[in-house]
C-alpha cells in the first residue's frame, strides 16, 4: 500500500518577497485568494500562510485578520513602549502564529504606520 507524500518546504530556508502592484480592479485579491494562498498552505501547511491587511473589509476579502490582531498591536498606542509584548500571554499568542508561518500575505501593506513595520 502506497501513502500519499505531502511535499513542505522546510521553514529553515531563507524566503524570498514578492510584490504584487496595481491599480484598483485590476486582480490583486483574487491573485492572493486564489494563487498565492492556495499556493503557501500546499507548501508551507495549513497554518503556514498568515493573511493580513490594514482594514477589517480587506482582512475580510482575502479571509485574514488585521495587521494589529496579528501583532497583538493596539492602533491607539504606536509609540515605542506600546510595540512591546506585554505579558507570557501576549507571547505565545504571537508564537503560535509566527512560528509555524512560512509566507506573509499582507494586502494593502502601505497603509500600515511604518512604526508597526519596524515593530
Amino acid at each position: 500500500m502506497q501513502t500519499e507524500v505531502k511535499w513542505q518546504i522546510p521553514l529553515d530556508k531563507h524566503l524570498h518577497s514578492v510584490l504584487i502592484d496595481g491599480g484598483g480592479g485590476c486582480g490583486k485579491t483574487r491573485m492572493i485568494t486564489r494563487v498565492f494562498t492556495t499556493l503557501f498552505r500546499t507548501f508551507f501547511g495549513p497554518r503556514g500562510c498568515v493573511l493580513a491587511a490594514h482594514s477589517n473589509k480587506a482582512a475580510r476579502l482575502i479571509g485574514g485578520r488585521t495587521s494589529y490582531k496579528h501583532c497583538k498591536i493596539n492602533p491607539s498606542r504606536l509609540t515605542f513602549l506600546g510595540l512591546r509584548v506585554q505579558n507570557p500571554t501576549e507571547q505565545r499568542a504571537l508564537e503560535a502564529t509566527w512560528v509555524p508561518a512560512g509566507a506573509l500575505i499582507d494586502d494593502e501593506y502601505s497603509q500600515d504606520p511604518g512604526a508597526m513595520r519596524h515593530a
